[in-house]
């Protein structure tokens, strides 16, 4: 009963150990957890703890810095501290831009060999984000079956990727979806009380786990349109100025990029240039 007789005693993290988490989170993700975030790092650690039956903090950052420490471990970790805030067609005015500009790109007189969207959502997490883009592009792409649409979702957090990809909400989680979208969407199972997203929607996206901070984010071919929302936020200055590079680079010519109700491009960044409320469009060599 080791484990159990000192869960009452999991009530504070050492400084030290703190910040010592602090750094294996920012050398594995990328995420900086300033003093601010210590109850949060309780909160979500000391599930872990008793699962490991270690009694305090400090026992488990010995565990997490031994040079046995097994993989899957670092990665209960990080997917225990990232945050998962996220619901239908968040930030709604995004949405509204968002079909707005597939809407003029529809309108173009292209060849169909160059009928092709690509969108990525950079931080899907439970998967509310992307399928609201996929909603989003089907309302706007139904019937134009010359065109080749693809939305890549990722996140760093493998647990959220597992539950998105399912694609299954509650009542509660789908109160941001219209009447109409739920009936044309999703699917409902009176025997669990759950909606299953259709096949229509779910075949446009393709979820893999991406690191934004260390993967090269080396794509085969340009992006149309990056989610990258509620992000950086969690990034230094410095990962914030490598990750708005390595977007740039991402995204095709014109390509535009959304960013968190909180977050924005400075002015002083001739990368990109500002649309809307935190949404850019990538610059041109010649702007």
């Amino acid at each position: 009963m080791h484990g159990v007789h000192t869960l009452s005693k999991m009530q504070s993290i050492k400084d030290t150990d703190f910040q010592k988490i602090a750094d294996i989170v920012h050398r594995y993700a990328g995420i900086t957890l300033g003093p601010n975030k210590k109850n949060l790092v309780v909160s979500r650690l000391s599930g872990r703890l008793r699962q490991l039956e270690m009694p305090t903090f400090s026992e488990y950052v010995r565990y997490l810095r031994a040079r046995n420490v097994p993989p899957e471990e670092i990665r209960h970790m990080i997917n225990a501290i990232t945050t998962n805030t996220t619901h239908f067609f968040r930030e709604q005015h995004h949405f509204e831009v968002l079909e707005n500009y597939l809407r003029k790109i529809v309108a173009l007189k292209m060849p169909a060999n160059q009928k092709r969207l690509r969108i990525w959502c950079a931080a899907s997490s439970t998967g509310q984000e992307p399928y609201s883009i996929a909603m989003t592009v089907y309302r706007v792409f139904h019937g134009q079956t010359v065109w080749d649409l693809k939305i890549m979702a990722s996140d760093i957090d493998t647990n959220v990727l597992t539950f998105a990809s399912r694609g299954e909400y509650s009542e509660t989680e789908m109160k941001n979806v219209s009447a109409l979208d739920k009936a044309r969407f999703f699917s409902w199972r009176e025997a669990t009380s759950v909606y299953t997203v259709k096949p229509t929607i779910r075949k446009l996206i393709v979820f893999r786990k991406i690191n934004l901070i260390y993967d090269a984010l080396d794509f085969n071919e340009p992006i149309d349109v990056v989610f990258c929302r509620n992000v950086m936020i969690y990034f230094s200055s410095e990962n914030r100025e490598a990750l708005l590079s390595k977007l740039h680079r991402c995204l095709g010519d014109r390509g535009i990029l959304f960013l968190g109700h909180s977050e924005s491009i400075p002015l002083v960044n001739r990368q990109f240039e500002y649309v809307d409320t935190t949404v850019y469009r990538k610059r041109s060599p010649n702007d």
